[in-house]
């Protein structure tokens, strides 16, 4: 699978994970939500969830999902923006 596609892929599903929680909170979604803003709210568990990933917390990982995990926070720091700086230290290695 080409990497274009895993990023359409995993972009369509943090908008269902979104709008998921915003009908839970019973809160409308517009149809211009952002997934930056949503990724912000949830950074500090997202960047647990990885740092934990990547020190085999839980399971073991292997080499080639470790690669993916750090690529994974380069975009999740793309979208997030320059607020990243506040929660990038809470990866551990």
């Amino acid at each position: 699978m080409r990497q274009v596609d895993v990023d359409n892929q995993a972009m369509a599903a943090l908008k269902k994970v979104e709008q998921t929680i915003a009908r839970k909170a019973l809160s409308r979604v517009s149809q211009k939500s952002e997934v930056g803003t949503f990724l912000k709210q949830h950074a500090p568990g997202i960047m647990t969830h990885l740092s934990d990933l990547l020190q085999d917390v839980h399971t073991k990982a292997s080499l080639s999902h470790k690669r993916a995990i750090l690529r994974s926070l380069g975009v999740l720091a793309t979208h997030i923006g320059r607020s990243v700086s506040n929660i990038a230290p809470q990866v551990r290695f």
